[in-house]
């Protein structure tokens, strides 16, 4: 992220619990409140929600219905089709209300059956109240050998051009007016492990970052009341 100051938030299920039917729900929503409080008393910055894959639902749930508390979204392999394990789209999440910036992020060689890049003028379409919407369309083919199309080590997940698409979105956050922002990270979360390869490649950056003191980790731990 540069020279920003950055503290994320990474959100997961409790053990053994499966979310898939429920990132559009209103306790997610609600979840998601909640984690943005817990960062807000570790860091006054900006909140920006930021969902891959699944998450996606995830990050327009909350930005659509957490009003002031959300300063922008970025969505990345946006599911928009139910024709695999997700059962839900983004538009389960109502992406109309949204009134903050959105920024669209597709690989055109992804061929997950859920999150086709050819959706994506849809997403801007569905994303009417937002003040500023882009689409960044990157092309990377790389995938890991018996890698699922929907898995993070395929071009769903941005295999061997993470680096930069991180970049992008960062200079398009600070564009947009992100600032000094906090970032909560809803990364695909789902039991089924469609993104588990690049969840640990985003937590060995993060660490990395750290370490070069780019990057402010918010610790401590958020439970369920």
């Amino acid at each position: 992220m540069g020279r920003a100051r950055v503290c994320r938030v990474l959100p997961d299920a409790p053990s053994g619990t499966s979310l898939t039917g429920r990132r559009h729900l209103p306790a997610y929503a609600d979840a998601i409140s909640r984690a943005i409080d817990f960062g807000r008393s570790r860091a006054a910055l900006p909140v920006w929600l930021i969902g891959t894959s699944a998450g996606t639902t995830a990050a327009v749930n909350g930005a659509a219905h957490l009003g002031s508390k959300v300063s922008g979204a970025v969505l990345t392999s946006s599911v928009t089709r139910r024709t695999g394990a997700s059962g839900e789209t983004i538009f389960d999440a109502e992406p109309g209300p949204v009134a903050v910036p959105v920024l669209v992020v597709r690989n055109e060689f992804d061929t997950c059956a859920d999150t086709p890049p050819g959706d994506a003028p849809m997403v801007l379409s569905a994303l009417a109240r937002s003040p500023r919407k882009e689409l960044v369309m990157v092309r990377s083919g790389q995938i890991a050998k018996r890698s699922d199309p929907c898995q993070g080590t395929s071009p769903h997940g941005y295999l061997g051009i993470e680096g930069p698409v991180v970049q992008r979105i960062s200079e398009w956050i600070r564009a947009a007016g992100g600032g000094l922002m906090g970032a909560v990270d809803k990364l695909d979360a789902s039991n089924s492990g469609a993104n588990f390869d690049r969840q640990k490649q985003s937590l060995s950056d993060r660490v990395a970052a750290v370490r070069r003191g780019r990057d402010r980790p918010c610790s401590g731990e958020l439970r369920r009341p």
